[in-house]
C-alpha cells in the first residue's frame, strides 16, 4: 500500500455568537483525509489553535510531498520524521499523518485504530468531565450554575469552568499572549455557591487559561478552590517554568493541571520540570508513539484534553481505548456548528460515559460539507 493523495478541507463557520466560544468556532479549522493506493482512506485532524488557516494548508502541503507522497505505509516511522524536522511550526501538525496512516492500515484490518494500537483491548467505556463555563463578564457568574447541574445529574465525573471572558471576545492566542486580568474574589464567591448548590460529591474544576496575574494570586485561587474540594487547577500561571517552578514552592494542596500545548517529547520532558500533578496530553499535536513513551516516564495522572472537533474526539477516544491506564477524557459541552457535517459510528455518549462502536478505522465519515452558515474549501494534492 502506498499513500497517493491528500485532500485538506478547510471549513469555516460564518455565524455570530453572543457567548465566549473556542476561536476556530468562527477562524475555522482544517483536516485531512490520507488516500492510499487500494482507496483506502484515513482522517486526521491537527489542533487549529497554532497557527493560520493559510499557512497549515501550506505546511500540510508541503509535508505530504516530501515525507508521504507515493511512500509504502508500513515503512514509514512518524517518530523519524518528526525528529528530523527543524521547523518546530511542522513538528505540531505531523500527528495528524500519523492519526490518518492509522486509520488506514486499521480499516485494511477490518479493526478499530484502538484494536490495531493494542492486542487486547478490554475497557470498553471512557468516564467524561464536562467541560463548558464559559460567559462575558456582563453577565454575573451564577448563571453557569444550571450548567454545572446539568452535567450532575447526566453523571459526568465533573464540570470545569473559566473566569469570565472580558467583553472584547480576545481569541486564544491574544489571551494566551497578553492574558486578560479577572477578579479572583468574585470567582470564589461564585465557587462557593456552585459548591453549595451541587453538593460536596460532584468535582469541580476551575481552567484560567493563564491568567493569574501573579504568584500569590494563583496560591489563594489555589488555597480558596482547596477548601471547596475542587479536583483541578489548570494552568493558573503564564506557560513559562519558572513561575511554575516558584508555585511549586508554596506546596499546594491542589492539584495543578495543565500540558495541554505539548507537541513533542523533547517539550514534554522540559514540561516535567513544572512539577504538574495531572498532564493533559492531545492526539492532534502528539503522535500515538509519543504519548505511549509518555505513559512510561509519566507516573501521574492523565486527563486528555479533547476540546477540537468529532475526528480530535474519536481519535483521542481510541487512544484511550488501547491504554492500560484509567485515563478521564473531556468533553467540550459547547454545540459543535461543525458536528452535523459527519457522520459519527465511532462513539455513543450515555450517563457520562463514552462509549466505543466497533465500526473499522475511526468510525467517523463524511456528510453534507455545505451547510447554512458553514463555507467548505477543499483542496486535493
Amino acid at each position: 500500500m502506498r499513500l497517493n493523495n491528500l485532500v485538506i478541507y478547510n471549513l469555516k463557520n460564518k455565524k455570530k455568537y453572543d457567548n465566549p466560544v473556542p476561536s476556530f468556532f468562527t477562524s475555522g479549522f482544517v483536516f485531512i483525509k490520507l488516500i492510499d493506493s487500494d482507496g483506502n482512506c484515513g482522517f486526521g485532524e491537527p489542533s487549529p489553535y497554532i497557527f493560520g488557516v493559510k499557512k497549515m494548508i501550506h505546511f500540510l502541503t508541503a509535508i505530504f510531498l516530501h515525507y508521504f507522497k507515493n511512500k509504502e505505509l508500513n515503512k514509514i516511522s512518524l517518530m523519524k520524521i518528526k525528529e528530523e524536522l527543524k521547523n518546530e511550526d511542522l513538528k505540531k501538525i505531523i500527528a495528524c499523518f500519523d492519526q490518518a496512516i492509522k486509520e488506514i492500515l486499521a480499516k485494511n484490518k477490518g479493526k478499530t485504530v484502538a484494536r490495531c494500537l493494542a492486542k487486547n483491548v478490554k475497557k470498553k467505556r471512557i468516564q467524561l468531565y464536562a467541560s463548558g463555563g464559559m460567559i462575558f463578564e456582563k453577565k454575573d457568574y451564577s448563571f453557569l450554575i444550571e450548567e454545572a447541574n446539568k452535567y450532575k445529574e447526566e453523571s459526568y465525573f465533573g464540570w470545569k469552568f473559566r473566569p469570565r471572558f472580558p467583553n472584547a471576545n480576545l481569541s486564544h492566542n491574544q489571551r494566551i499572549k497578553n492574558p486578560p486580568p479577572f477578579d479572583e474574589k468574585k470567582l470564589i464567591n461564585f465557587a462557593v455557591k456552585l459548591r453549595k448548590n451541587v453538593g460536596d460529591v460532584f468535582n469541580l474544576m476551575l481552567d484560567c487559561g493563564g491568567r493569574c496575574e501573579s504568584i500569590k494570586q494563583a496560591k489563594y485561587l489555589a488555597d480558596a478552590l482547596h477548601e471547596l474540594n475542587f479536583y483541578f487547577l489548570e494552568e493558573p500561571l503564564q506557560r513559562k517554568l519558572s513561575l511554575y517552578q516558584k508555585l511549586a514552592e508554596k506546596k499546594l494542596k491542589l492539584k495543578i493541571a495543565g500540558g495541554e500545548h505539548i507537541y513533542s517529547l523533547k517539550k514534554f520532558y522540559f514540561w516535567k520540570k513544572f512539577k504538574l500533578d495531572i498532564f493533559q496530553p492531545d492526539t492532534n499535536l502528539l503522535t500515538f508513539g509519543e504519548i505511549k513513551n509518555i505513559e512510561k516516564f509519566w507516573k501521574k495522572e492523565i486527563i486528555f484534553h479533547n476540546w477540537c472537533n468529532l475526528i480530535n474526539s474519536a481519535i483521542n477516544i481510541n487512544y484511550i481505548l488501547s491504554s492500560k491506564n484509567n485515563i478521564i477524557l473531556e468533553k467540550n459541552i459547547l454545540k459543535n456548528p461543525y458536528q452535523d457535517l459527519f457522520i459519527n459510528k465511532s462513539f455513543k455518549i450515555t450517563n457520562g460515559m463514552v462509549t466505543a462502536l466497533p465500526n473499522p478505522g475511526y468510525g467517523i465519515k463524511l456528510k453534507n460539507l455545505n451547510k447554512k452558515n458553514i463555507i467548505c474549501n477543499e483542496i486535493k494534492i
